[in-house]
């Protein structure tokens, strides 16, 4: 028992507009990607005189096997 199966991680940004209240998000494979995309952002938001706000959350999921008849087997 114990066995994982798999592990995978994404990262997520958030975002929220502080004029509007309005959030966002949208996922990355990997972490260098995210930051990436939120310099371009910011980037983005001085030149259009948009307020967000940004936060990079890892996401891990693992599947596990917890129970198993085939192991289980006299």
């Amino acid at each position: 028992m114990g066995e994982i199966l798999q592990e995978s991680e994404k990262y997520i940004i958030q975002w929220w507009d502080l004029d509007d209240n309005k959030r966002g998000f949208q996922t990355c494979m990997d972490y260098e990607d995210a930051v990436q995309r939120i310099k371009q952002y910011k980037q983005n938001d001085k030149l259009w005189g948009d307020h967000f706000k940004y936060r990079i959350v890892k996401e891990i999921t693992r599947q596990e096997v917890v129970y198993d008849e085939y192991e289980n087997q006299d």
